[in-house]
């Protein structure tokens, strides 16, 4: 598996600098492991969470995640691990669960959807 590089310095520069677009990320279908504070990674392998939090950190991005993919793939928070009965919560630091509309609302407007 290739690692992915860096981003090009000039490249960060000029996001940074170009404060006139935002950029909000969501979590669906399987990216939802993503939020998963107990996944465990072989050493030889990045840490996607521990990436996706740091560049939040970075940034002050949010990190939603479809709430029905979430559960369905065994994460949970607080609340909804109450409402549904379960035994405890393993949601990421930083990660949060929300509705499927709340990607409806970041389209809304001048948006760019990139998906992968």
């Amino acid at each position: 598996m290739q690692q992915i590089q860096p981003a090009d310095k000039n490249n960060e520069q000029e996001v940074v600098e170009n404060d006139t677009q935002s950029l909000n990320v969501f979590f669906y279908a399987d990216a939802a492991h993503m939020a998963n504070r107990l996944r465990w990674q072989s050493a030889d392998q990045t840490d996607l969470t521990q990436e996706w939090q740091a560049l939040a950190k970075q940034y002050q991005l949010s990190l939603p995640v479809c709430v029905s993919t979430a559960l369905s793939r065994g994460i949970s928070d607080n609340d909804n691990s109450a409402r549904h009965q379960l035994n405890g919560e393993n949601i990421a630091d930083g990660f949060h669960l929300v509705g499927l509309s709340e990607l409806a609302m970041m389209m809304q407007g001048n948006c760019r959807l990139i998906q992968f």
